[in-house]
Parts: structure tokens; sequence; C-alpha cells
């Protein structure tokens, strides 16, 4: 049985590659088992949209995490930049932070932070909903001049939960592009060929993350 195998790739963009063998593997008496891996690529720009379309919604690329006592509590994250870093996806936001105590209509002893937070992330895809989503597997924090920066223990131990929890969970659905490739390729065959086409198509399923 034929097995269509994407693969992910990550290099400047991420590219779903191999060798399109498809005529071959339809080919009548043709019987041995073999991979196939299909093009299909999400270059950082592009991914950059997409997130923003879905995680930074409010005006400006935007999106307040937490807004209490008429923002004596604030976290708000903007302009998210993905690139590519050590062999990972580097992916960097604008981080303001504004914790204080609230009595009555005062915000007493406010602290403000504002800098950026890179995340250093593994990519994964689960290939049941076809869903791309990333691991944190290191962080570093800025200064507003991107140099170095170390937050004082009470504030980043306020926004960090929320702050991680919100980037972590950040998605992007591949269904719809992966539903137009078995759409394409299912057109390709002659009527003949129609039902030893559709069990190939839909053998779909992810292979390897390499970066």
């Amino acid at each position: 049985m034929e097995l269509i195998e994407m693969k992910l790739h990550l290099k400047n963009f991420f590219r779903i590659s191999a060798l399109l063998l498809m005529l071959i593997l339809l080919l009548p008496g043709y019987a041995f088992s073999k991979t196939v891996s299909l093009p299909l690529s999400i270059d950082y720009p592009l991914l950059r949209s997409l997130v923003i379309n879905s995680a930074f919604t409010d005006p400006d690329q935007t999106t307040v995490l937490l807004d209490e006592n008429n923002g004596c509590r604030k976290i708000t994250i903007s302009e998210p930049i993905f690139t590519e870093e050590n062999s990972r996806v580097r992916f960097e936001t604008k981080l303001q932070i504004h914790i204080g105590t609230n009595i009555g209509n005062t915000c007493l002893m406010p602290i403000e932070w504002e800098g950026y937070l890179a995340l250093f992330m593994e990519p994964r895809i689960d290939s049941n909903g076809w869903v791309l989503s990333f691991d944190t597997v290191d962080s570093v924090l800025y200064d507003k001049n991107h140099e170095t920066a170390h937050v004082a223990g009470i504030v980043w131990t306020f926004a960090k939960p929320l702050v991680y929890d919100y980037l972590n969970n950040i998605s992007i659905g591949l269904a719809p592009p992966v539903l137009e490739v078995k759409s394409f390729l299912s057109s390709l065959f002659p009527p003949d060929l129609d039902l030893r086409a559709k069990k190939m198509v839909n053998s779909f399923r992810s292979g390897e993350i390499m970066t």
C-alpha cells in the first residue's frame, strides 16, 4: 500500500517536501510500498500574518492578555515577528506590563516594564486535525533597546504564566491547504484509477519534522 507522508522542513520557511512519485505509484501493476512526500510551504511573513489574524486581533497588531482595575494590572503583547535562529523558530513579541495595587479608584505603587520577549520554539503537527503548533524550549527577555534584560521578580512572576500560556497555545490550521492538495491530486487521474488514487490521498499523514 502506498503512503503519502508530509515532512516538515524549516529553513527560512516551512516546507513539507520531497519527491513527487504519484504518477509512477499509480501505474497499473505497481505494487511496491512507497512513501511519497508533497511540497507545501509557509514562509515566515505569511506565518506572521496568519498568527496576527488569529492571535493579535486588537488594533495595531496587539492583544491584551489582562486588564483589571482600569489598567492597574495590565499585560499587552504586540508586533509579533518570526525568524529562524539556530535551527529553531524564533518568535518575538513586544511586551508591556503594568502592575499595581488597586485601592478604591487609586492604583498604588505601580510598576511598569516594557521590552521584548523572544521564544525559541520547536514546531509540531497534529495529523488528525492538521494543526501546526509550537513547543517553547528557551526564551530571552530584552529591554526597549534590545539589550538582555532582567525583570523584577514580582513583575515577571505576575506576567509569565499568562504570557506563556497564551503564546504556547497559538496554532495554525493546515487542513484547508492539505484538502486543496488532496483535491488537486485526485483530479489528475483517470476514472479507472479513481479508487486507488483515493486510497493514496486518504493516507496523508505528517512526517518527521526537520529543522
